[in-house]
């Protein structure tokens, strides 16, 4: 059983080198690995917290989806820890991506401070208030995402910013 308890931290470190240190892996698949390691239950704490915050480093606005999808997975319930990381996260994001995040913390079994915080943010971006009311806030969610659509080609902004700036 130590042998075991000595092998993970290994393990872990082996999966840190692979998803950030090899070339060889696409951006995309790299943040979708460190975000498995975040949702591992098995997994220590350090170990999923500096996981999730290199998969948020790595990922665009455009695949946030991706990681708003561990917020409601059934598989295993996130840490309020981790999904206070990505709703901090998400205030960096587009509104459309803040307005995601809150509504499916508003969907998950979280605190209520934490609960509270994300119906403040859908209250700013909609302009409506439903306090407690799923129903009422998946509506007002879906017309926000009807008048503020995603310009196309907007698929993630910031991504060519590093071009830009050098004038390439």
């Amino acid at each position: 059983e130590q042998a075991e308890e000595e092998a993970m931290p290994k393990k872990y470190g082996a999966l840190f080198r692979k998803y950030l240190g090899d070339d060889s892996i696409s951006i995309a698949d790299a943040a979708d690995g460190l975000l498995e390691m975040a949702a591992d239950p098995t997994a220590p704490m350090n170990v999923r917290t500096d996981a999730l915050e290199h998969a948020l480093n790595l990922t665009s606005d455009a695949n946030f989806e991706n990681v708003n999808a561990i917020l409601t997975s059934q598989e295993s319930a996130i840490p309020e820890l981790l999904v206070q990381t990505v709703l901090n996260d998400s205030y960096n994001r587009r509104h459309i991506t803040q307005v995601d995040t809150s509504f499916r913390i508003l969907i998950g079994e979280y605190s209520e401070e934490l609960v509270e915080e994300a119906i403040e943010l859908l209250e700013f971006h909609t302009d409506e208030n439903h306090g407690n009311d799923l129903d009422a806030w998946a509506q007002a969610v879906e017309r926000y995402r009807v008048e503020n659509p995603t310009p196309v080609g907007d698929n993630a902004e910031g991504d060519t910013f590093g071009d830009e700036a050098l004038g390439q």
